[in-house]
């Protein structure tokens, strides 16, 4: 009789956790864009006002966002008296039994401790879709990767001075030694 209601929920919570972990691999290339969006507007403001003026423009933009961004969270959050907030040395029963109310508001509050175990137990059933994501594009990961390293790859010093072939003049003659 119980196994049914726990297999139940079981494939609710798996589809949850699928559903959000979908999301996320969804929303990787629309960061990923928004991060060259950053990055072509930085370019762009450096080429017209400099590039401390357009690091002060970014950082700003940037510190506004954060700040509607913090005032949209709070707005949405239910408000809460001081009644409310529980003080460090009380735990939750005896502020329930005190307040009278059965069902304290969460209100999205949620302790590390408590994330943490939400995050152990969904890794399980995230990492393989993950990993299936992964697997299937793998050829695009490893070309990523090999741009990446191109793209970061340090010039060697000891190859950049006259001593490198391909700085030589087509004739094969030292460039330190022009004879006229």
């Amino acid at each position: 009789m119980f196994a049914s209601l726990v297999r139940q929920a079981q494939a609710s919570v798996d589809d949850a956790i699928a559903i959000v972990v979908n999301r996320i691999v969804v929303a990787v290339p629309f960061l990923a864009a928004a991060g060259f969006a950053v990055s072509a507007l930085s370019t762009w403001l450096s080429s017209r006002y400099g590039s401390q003026i357009a690091d002060l423009i970014l950082a700003f933009g940037f510190l506004g966002i954060g700040i509607v961004t913090a005032i949209v969270v709070e707005l949405r959050q239910p408000s809460r008296t001081a009644g409310d907030i529980a003080p460090a040395s009380t735990n939750a029963g005896e502020v329930e039994a005190e307040s009278g109310d059965e069902s304290p508001p969460l209100a999205g509050m949620i302790d590390n401790g408590r994330a943490l175990g939400l995050l152990a137990s969904a890794a399980p059933m995230a990492i393989p879709v993950l990993l299936k994501h992964a697997i299937r594009n793998l050829p695009l990961i490893l070309m990523i990767a090999v741009a990446a390293y191109v793209l970061t790859r340090q010039p060697d010093a000891a190859t950049d001075g006259p001593g490198d072939p391909s700085a030589r003049p087509l004739d094969g003659a030292d460039p330190g030694s022009i004879t006229t």
